[in-house]
């Protein structure tokens, strides 16, 4: 019976580690440094989060080491970023699904020339997939 139990564990391991990271990334392409700013999705949050609360999650976005809100809007849910020089955003990921953007309603990068996108249709038309694991929004 331990056997069985041991095997069966094993068993799921290794269907649940063979789901790939899909990711899309903001990859800042020029010689300075860029600003970000996104501006979450209110529906989509309360749906996800079940009333529960989602301000804090928002204030450590996307929770990925070096990165932080230069600024946190908690009534517009916006934040600000920036990214430097020759670096990237990882803006979705996640286990065996495509970027669905979904947790986004605009995202808007400051440049040289002002990016803006201002729906969801315009975020996901953004982002070029590179491999099949990685989707891209390359800034110049």
């Amino acid at each position: 019976m331990r056997k069985i139990t041991i095997y069966n564990i094993l068993l799921l391991c290794l269907f649940v580690s063979c789901e790939p990271v899909l990711h899309a990334d903001i990859i800042n392409e020029s010689d300075q440094d860029i600003l970000l700013e996104i501006v979450f999705d209110k529906a989509t949050l309360e749906e996800g989060w079940n009333g529960k609360p989602y301000i804090e999650f928002l204030k450590s976005y996307p929770n990925y080491n070096g990165i932080s809100n230069l600024k946190f809007d908690s009534v517009e849910l916006k934040s600000i970023y920036k990214i430097k020089s020759k670096a990237s955003f990882p803006l979705e990921s996640g286990i065996g699904h495509e970027p669905d953007f979904k947790l986004f309603r605009r995202i808007r990068i400051f440049n040289k020339d002002t990016i803006t996108l201002e729906n969801k249709e315009e975020i996901v038309n953004a982002f070029v997939k590179s491999d099949k694991r990685t989707w891209e929004l390359q800034v110049k």
